[in-house]
């Protein structure tokens, strides 16, 4: 059950809990149907619609409704308890719901209780109502709601009570005992099939959260009660009691292109004209304050004078001002986050001289920006300043300016040139995504930061500090023009992907003083020499994968493993000049290593994992060391010039492909280790005529040897069996198929592709297994693109087998009739 927390809003505030098995009121008759995680009980009505709690006083909660009525009354449960509260989303997401009708002694409608009821036109609350409070998002997405009788009983109107009910017309005015609405309670309302309206606050309001009523287009003015200590409504506009804030704009007043804020007005609210359709706004002389998201998606906005007496203007303010051109702040004005966010047609601002910091986001996705000159103090750069400032073609950071923000240029795609050399610290991604940066200086920093210059395409100028520290993970990633980066000594880590995709990039040389260096840092570039003096322990997983021009190496005699990847894909090396053995190589580690000649395993290692010689095809001659029990799916995959495999005592099992298409194999002897051979491991070796498999081996997967000269040879072989009696493949195509007794293990799938339809099969007592798809029929289909698809279907026949067998255990389901041949 969701929690729901409550409180009576009447002049003592009494609690209501959850009665527990231990209280003294008496239960219903009803069984407990369910128990909370706080330990409620909670019952059902007789009809089994409706689920509720009860408080110490014996009444009742509802916690929720499951009819499908579309007229509901809420009164008494079963004419017997009382409900005072709709619990939290009890009838949420309801899309039968026309109708509602409120008993006058419900106290409280609980947060969503009514939520996305999409289909409720009419709430009824009944006269003499104690109603005292509608919830967060009571009503939120009823957007077929007309028509509701809200009670002067009414306090509190919680925050998004009636979001985006789009027909109810907002009406306040004989609500007496109302103090809060909250934030958005009425946002988008009456937007349809309503004529303008005009809202009347009550006397007792003195609260109305941000947002409120956002979006109501068809609100054309607002009157206050004269007996209201907190606002006051002068043409329509709504103001503070004293008129010295401008609180709402009405968004359909009926008003010029061009409106002057009075000169009474001190501070304007934040939200004050969001939406508004105004396209010029003047702010007169004596305003301090604009708060935050004032002018919120002001979308025909084109104009705003601001007065010299300004000293704030809140976070948000010109958010999706699409229209606003210019801005002049003036001196001494502070300024809060994201300011003029997403105002895309902005450019030209003129920015306090005194002003120190360029705020978070000030000048966020202002995309048609092309210049702006920064005040010759500026300290600081936030985060996020400049982001996807798509025009910005050149900026002049001045030299006191020591500290850069996280993505504060990003996605500047148009900036040139960048000289941040006096910066101390610069944040993670400040210049990610910025395709025309052909120059950079960051000789002021100690550290790279993470992203910093990520897809910096044309980068090929770059200052930096030869004291740096650190190169954070992507710093350098797919920088294509960067044609040299000499780490310096006193590096100590260098990130993952740090230099990845940078295909210019021809020679690195890893420093000693490198103790951890990340994963995939050379990532598919152009490296062709590298020198490691590094005494590092492991080459990172996928370190040098895709280098395909790396052709010369230098590691250092303290490597013991090599991890994933780590030279997958690198066509050119010859050798890896290990000095000493390894403890352990990783699966893929040599994956695609065209020019490999020697094998390399870890010393610790007792498998050869998933794809590690994948087509290597400079191997000819394997010897896999004593102590390996298992080769990995595809290990050996491609190795088109190996001829021969030697096998350890020690392997036990093989996995699928791991010598597929090796086709100058021509002989194999597997071990009498081995139990288990998968799918396709030998499938494509097609000079393979040798196979010896001994006894022990109890699994063979599937095509393990399809396409070898071995399985041609036995083409006239009805039945071929292997090891320990593994049925490998059906030749005949008789309609009763006799299985011989030299068969004790049949695999899936084995009977698929018959050219006549079995209709029963005889299976000797020497079975010991079949497996659920044995006799499953492949099925080719066309799927909605054209496509031709296999799949397999089980197979409605007919098993002959001794009365007691395994054969009998086999048909014992849904797929077979099994008929006894003893």
């Amino acid at each position: 059950m969701k929690k729901f927390l409550i409180g009576l809003l009447a002049a003592s505030i009494v609690a209501l809990t959850a009665m527990t098995a231990g209280c003294g009121s008496n239960p219903p008759d009803e069984e407990i149907v369910l128990e909370s995680q706080s330990g409620e009980s909670v019952y059902r009505s007789k009809d089994s619609l409706f689920s509720y709690t009860l408080t110490e006083n014996n009444e009742a909660i509802l916690v929720g409704y499951a009819g499908e009525a579309a007229n509901v009354v809420i009164n008494r449960i079963d004419g017997n308890q009382k409900v005072i509260a709709i619990a939290e989303s009890a009838f949420a997401g309801n899309t039968k719901l026309k109708t509602v009708e409120i008993a006058s002694h419900i106290q409280i409608i609980g947060e969503g209780a009514f939520t996305a009821c999409t289909a409720l036109e009419t709430v009824n609350i009944r006269s003499g109502s104690e109603l005292k409070t509608i919830s967060g998002g009571a009503f939120a997405g009823c957007k077929a709601l007309k028509s509701i009788n809200l009670p002067v009983s009414l306090k509190k109107i919680g925050e998004d009570a009636f979001l985006d009910c789009h027909q109810l017309k907002i009406d306040l005015e004989k609500l007496t005992s109302l103090e809060k609405v909250g934030n958005y309670a009425f946002s988008y309302c009456g937007i349809q099939n309503t004529d303008a309206f005009t809202v009347v606050l009550p006397e007792k309001l003195s609260e109305i959260g941000h947002g409120a009523f956002y979006g109501c287009d068809h609100i054309k003015g607002f009157e206050v009660s004269a007996n209201n200590a907190a606002f006051s409504a002068k043409e329509g506009i709504l103001y503070s009691k004293d008129g010295t804030t401008l609180v709402l704009y009405p968004p359909a007043a009926d008003e010029t292109e061009t409106y002057t804020v009075s000169s009474d007005v001190r501070v304007i609210a934040g939200s004050a004209f969001a939406g508004a359709t105004l396209k010029n706004v003047i702010v007169s002389e004596g305003v301090t304050e604009i708060g935050g998201s004032a002018f919120y998606n002001a979308y025909n906005l084109e104009t705003i004078v601001l007065p010299d007496t300004l000293t704030s203007i809140g976070s948000y303010a010109f958010l999706d001002c699409g229209k606003l051109k210019e801005a002049n702040i003036p001196e001494n004005t502070a300024l809060g986050a994201f300011i003029f966010r997403n105002c895309v047609s902005l450019t030209n601002v003129t920015l306090p001289q005194n002003m120190k910091e360029i705020p978070e986001g000030l000048f966020d996705s202002c995309s048609a920006m092309e210049q702006i000159t920064l005040p010759s103090d500026l300290e600081s750069i936030g985060q996020f300043a400049f982001n996807y400032c798509l025009k910005l073609k050149e900026l002049q950071i001045p030299e006191t300016v020591t500290a850069i923000g996280a993505y504060a240029f990003r996605n500047c795609a148009v900036l040139e040139e960048i000289d941040v050399s006096h910066a101390k610290t610069i944040g993670d991604f400040a210049f990610q995504n910025c395709k025309a940066l052909k120059t950079a200086d960051i000789s002021g920093i100690s550290e790279i930061p993470a992203y910093m210059f990520q897809n910096c395409t044309v980068l090929s100028d770059l200052s930096f500090s030869d004291q740096i520290t650190s190169i954070g993970n992507y710093a350098f990633f797919a920088c294509d023009y960067l044609q040299s980066f000499s780490i310096p000594e006193t590096v100590t880590s260098i990130g993952a992907y740090a230099f990845a995709k940078c295909s210019a990039l021809s020679e690195m040389t890893i420093p000693a003083s490198v103790t951890d260096l990340g994963a995939a840092a050379f990532y598919a570039s152009g490296v062709k020499t590298v020198v490691i003096d590094a005494e590092i322990t492991t080459i990172p997983c996928s370190l040098f994968d895709s280098c395909g021009k790396l052709s010369s190496l230098i590691l250092p005699s303290t490597i013991e493993v090599i991890e994933t990847g780590a030279f997958a894909q690198c066509v050119l090396l010859e050798e890896i000049p290990l000095q000493n053995p390894v403890k352990h190589v990783a699966a893929s580690a040599f994956m695609g290593c065209r020019e490999l000649t020697t094998l390399i395993i870890g010393t610790e290692d007792t498998e050869i994992g998933a794809g590690t010689f994948y087509g290597c095809e400079a191997l000819t001659n394997v010897v896999i060391p004593e102590g390996i029990t298992h080769i990995g799916t595809s290990a050996f995959g491609d190795c088109v010039f190996l001829t021969s495999v030697t096998l350890p005592s020690t392997l036990k099992t093989i996995d699928a492909g791991a010598f597929i298409s090796c086709a100058k194999l021509t002989e194999i002897q597997i071990p009498d280790s081995v139990f288990s051979i998968g799918d396709n491991v030998f499938a494509s070796c097609t000079k393979l005529a040798t196979i010896e498999i001994p006894d022990s081996v109890i699994y063979v997967g599937s095509n393990v040897f399809a396409g070898t000269s071995w399985l041609k040879a036995k083409a006239g072989e009805e039945f071929i069996v292997v090891g320990d009696g593994v049925l490998v493949q059906y030749n005949g195509n008789a309609k009763n198929i006799v299985i011989p007794n030299t068969v004790k293990r049949i695999p899936a799938y084995r009977f698929a592709s018959l050219k006549t339809e079995p209709e029963s099969f005889t299976i000797p007592a020497s079975v010991e297994y079949i497996a659920k798809e044995a006799f499953a029929a492949l099925v080719s289909s066309t799927n909605s693109s054209g496509e031709s698809v296999n799949s397999y279907r089980i197979r409605y026949t007919t098993i002959f087998g001794e009365k007691g067998s395994y054969a009998e255990t086999f048909a014992n389901h849904e797929y077979y009739t099994f008929k006894a041949t003893n």
